[in-house]
């Protein structure tokens, strides 16, 4: 009995240390998922197939993970009538991910207000699924983020809101928040990622959220957020609205086509972006087909500040066939790319801006900066073919209010049209410190009065340089080409290039001046063939504090033609309203085939005397061909003979000769040569004078004296 017993102890003890063995092993599986897992409602359930979506959060958050888990919803197996909630799981790292393959198949939630909450879990990634929400009420979401929910992806699904109608701004695809049902502020997860992904009402109409993706806040900041390549559409108010955000990449999406007609309509909308240095970009994306019946913005940008740094960039967009109609009777003022207040080291680059059209707007803008936009970058982009019908004032880019330090490079401004005023640039009260240079500023046109660029009021310490202004018309009143006027400061105004403007009353080449400080006129070429009732002037500097201010009005091209029906004295070269004033003329060529006037005479030899310039011409430029636009001289008379130091580039970037630049915006060459060089003695040692002789060809059909030649001594 004895051994018996003792038998029977010895396998009882093997018995329960092998289901101790057995159960500590089966905890350690079940508290580590690692590996491959499925979601099946067709099948059993078992310790890697769930049968909802639901037991797969439940597990994973009670369990957690030891490495990499794989997730595939068995294809064929839905749909699935659930809304599921992710949790923090133990074990996630940048390693151990958690990905659900969806296969295509749906789930949809008909109760709850999200279908898909992310609450505090990481780095999660749910791929290919459909994703409907076809609740009524508030807060419809279908995806909820937040409680600091890190390293998330949501990438390839379809994700549909069938059956909100509603206007609550409370309702998104995609919702960063505190909690399903808030808009509360807090840090929602740093590191997501949506990407891929389709956004629509799957083809029910009228259905949709207020909002295409969201990132709620009031304070704290959510972190480093991935928005790319996604098709967003259906929405009711805004493409994406992001507030309290440090770092988001908002690229490659396409926005278009709104749920319905609505008062305000904006692709994308930022509010406090930029705060711990990481960089924001809203780069490469498409904002078509919208429609907004009194607001409208492709981007508005509000508190968006960067770094000299570290810029936030708005880049590579294009944005088109966008309309719109003001319904009610605000005076708005709206652009395509719209940033106001405090946004601050922006890059606004290469985006193209085309074919959209306004009704009644009474401003619109392509590019709007308003009220308080410092040390922005707006270079590269085109805005063509644009239309504000039945609006007062339209602008290519419009610097409105303490815009200051600013730089307006390299864009192309053209076609557009409006029933009142266009200005092709806009800087207005207090835009100090622009710089406004390589703009191509062409074919606007407007009823009332036409603006190439235009500086007003408190506007200086400004740079106008290397912009050509062409073939831009008023169809009532005046055009004017650049218009730098009261109170601008210290004021460049160099190697622009101004032909074609016209105006049925006149057109004014370059006019500045009045209460401003020191303005350079330098190097422009200025070419005005305009028939108008009353003026047409080339140059129209404005002094009023003529003990203050000193304009040097050096090194241009005037060429005057067309007539003034009303005033025989109407086209001028130049006039000075104030007199003469501290004005000092040099080195400038003027032409006319009509006998225009300078300020009041017609007489080259009385206005020498009147303005003491000096070392000037009246002769043809001989440009090569300005009926085609090039405004190359070719006339040796002047060339190298402009005075040196005020420019050294010239308008294509040429370097300025150093002896001598050439007057007018453009350095040019004219085919000399020299042959023959003789030497007529035999003694060339030190301290010993000798005569030389050469043949000058001249390369032109121009007859030219007293020419100055510039040599080097090799050897």
């Amino acid at each position: 009995m004895k051994k018996i017993y003792n038998k029977y102890w010895l396998f009882n003890r093997k018995t329960v240390a092998t289901m101790l063995a057995l159960f500590f092993t089966a905890g350690v599986a079940m508290a580590q998922y690692s590996g491959s897992l499925t979601v099946d409602q067709t099948s059993a359930a078992s310790a890697t197939n769930f049968q909802s979506f639901n037991d797969l959060a439940d597990s994973l958050e009670t369990y957690g993970v030891s490495g990499a888990v794989t997730v595939d919803v068995v294809a064929g197996s839905g749909p699935y009538d659930e809304s599921v909630l992710f949790g923090a799981v133990l074990g996630t790292s940048t390693s151990n991910t958690i990905t659900i393959n969806g296969n295509g198949e749906t789930i949809t939630n008909g109760s709850m207000t999200y279908t898909i909450g992310l609450n505090g879990v990481d780095y999660l990634t749910i791929d290919d699924m459909v994703i409907v929400n076809d609740t009524t009420g508030t807060y419809a979401r279908n995806i909820w983020i937040g409680n600091d929910a890190d390293g998330n992806t949501i990438s390839n699904c379809e994700v549909q809101m069938t059956a909100y109608t509603g206007t609550s701004s409370t309702t998104a695809y995609v919702a960063f928040s505190s909690s399903p049902t808030s808009t509360g502020s807090g840090n929602h997860g740093t590191g997501n990622t949506i990407t891929g992904n389709m956004f629509s009402n799957g083809a029910n109409t009228g259905a949709g959220p207020v909002f295409g993706l969201a990132i709620y806040g009031s304070s704290s900041f959510t972190y480093d957020v991935v928005i790319t390549n996604n098709d967003i559409t259906n929405f009711y108010n805004v493409g994406g609205y992001f507030t309290y955000v440090d770092g988001i990449q908002f690229n490659g999406n396409d926005i278009h086509t709104q749920r319905g007609d609505i008062n305000r309509i904006w692709g994308a909308y930022t509010r406090y972006i930029g705060n711990g240095g990481i960089q924001s970009q809203f780069n490469g994306n498409t904002v078509s087909n919208l429609v907004g019946d009194n607001e409208f913005a492709a981007f508005f940008f509000n508190y968006t500040a960067g770094s000299a740094s570290t810029r936030v960039e708005c880049k590579s967009n294009i944005i088109d066939g966008n309309t719109g109609e003001r319904s009610g009777t605000s005076y708005s003022r709206w652009g395509i790319i719209f940033a106001q207040f405090y946004n601050d080291y922006m890059d606004i680059s290469d985006n193209e801006i085309t074919n959209n059209t306004q009704t009644g707007y009474y401003y619109w803008a392509g590019i709007e900066m308003y009220y308080y936009n410092d040390n922005n970058l707006v270079s590269g982009n085109l805005i063509d073919a644009n239309e504000n019908e039945s609006g007062f004032f339209i602008y290519g880019i419009d610097n409105y209010f303490y815009g200051r330090n600013n730089e307006f490079i390299g864009n192309e401004i053209s076609n557009l049209t409006s029933t009142g005023y266009v200005y092709g640039i806009y800087n207005y009260y207090y835009g100090e410190n622009a710089v406004i240079s390589e703009n191509y500023i062409h074919d606007n046109s407007g009823p009332y009065y036409s603006y190439g660029i235009y500086l007003y009021y408190r506007s200086g310490n400004s740079v106008i340089d290397r912009n050509i202004i062409s073939n831009n018309s008023a169809d009532q009143y005046y055009s004017y080409a650049i218009y730098a006027f009261y109170y601008c400061g210290d004021t460049e105004i160099t190697n622009n290039l101004i032909s074609g403007n016209t105006g049925p009353y006149g057109t004014f080449g370059i006019y500045a001046g009045y209460y401003s400080d020191d303005i350079v006129i330098a190097h422009n070429t200025i070419y005005v063939d305009n028939d108008g009732r009353f003026y047409n002037y080339g140059l129209y500097p404005y002094s009023w504090q003529s003990d203050a201010t000193t304009y040097q009005i050096k090194n241009n091209i005037l060429h005057i033609e067309g007539t003034s029906q009303n005033y025989s004295n109407g086209n001028r070269f130049v006039y000075m309203p104030y007199g003469m004033g501290e004005m000092e003329f040099e080195a400038n060529v003027w032409y006319s085939s009509a006998g225009q006037l300078w300020q009041t005479t017609t007489s080259y030899t009385t206005w020498l005397g009147q303005s003491e310039e000096t070392n000037s011409w009246f002769t043809d430029p001989l440009f090569v061909d300005a009926a085609g636009d090039d405004f190359t001289p070719g006339n040796p008379e002047f060339a190298n003979q402009g005075v040196s130091g005020l420019a050294t580039e010239d308008l294509i970037g040429s370097s300025r000769t150093a002896c001598g630049p050439d007057p007018g915006a453009l350095e040019f060459v004219v085919d000399h040569d020299v042959a023959n060089l003789v030497f007529n003695g035999t003694n060339e040692c030190g301290n010993y004078m000798e005569a030389i002789t050469l043949d000058f060809n001249n390369g032109t059909s121009v007859d030219i004296l007293n020419v100055s030649l510039f040599y080097t001594i090799n050897g």
